[in-house]
């Protein structure tokens, strides 16, 4: 079964519909394909960045930019890339190692050509982002309209379709 595609849809109201009071949602640009746990197989507690990454390709794809793979690659092809860039030793391919931010720049950078920027966030589970941090999204997803992946402190990658602030 394919990846369901832009996701975020379901969440994003009409301009006119009445958000909290003050605040706006800016949504990514453009469509995508959302990749997620279990969806080829077993991989639960470790392949969180691999799905990110690889909805990240996915919107790359479908915005027509020139890639050295037909598809976006498979969780093991991703591995195997990473074993081929010298970023991980061969024992690290078909294995269950997550990866995080950084090897996601790799991978984009291998099959893309495409330069990644990674900023520190600090970790705030209760109280959210710091202003200079949902700003910096913002003007992600307003300048540029790709996902966004996040890794981190705190187990588990995620990736950011839209935001409010």
């Amino acid at each position: 079964m394919p990846p369901p595609r832009d996701v975020h849809t379901v969440f994003a109201p009409a301009r006119s519909e009445q958000i909290s009071a003050g605040c706006e949602r800016v949504f990514v640009k453009g469509s995508y394909e959302y990749h997620h746990y279990g969806q080829n197989g077993n991989d639960f507690g470790w392949g969180c960045a691999y799905r990110s990454c690889q909805t990240l390709m996915s919107w790359l794809n479908l915005k027509g930019v020139p890639s050295v793979a037909a598809d976006v690659p498979t969780v093991k092809e991703l591995q195997s890339k990473l074993v081929m860039l010298g970023d991980k030793p061969p024992s690290f391919a078909q294995g269950t190692d997550w990866i995080g931010s950084v090897e996601n720049s790799l991978l984009l950078d291998a099959y893309y050509n495409v330069q990644s920027r990674i900023i520190n966030m600090e970790n705030r589970p209760r109280q959210g982002l710091t202003p200079s941090v949902a700003l910096q999204l913002v003007a992600h997803l307003e300048e540029v309209g790709s996902p966004i992946m996040v890794g981190g402190a705190g187990g588990g990658a995620r990736t950011i379709l839209g935001i409010e602030f």
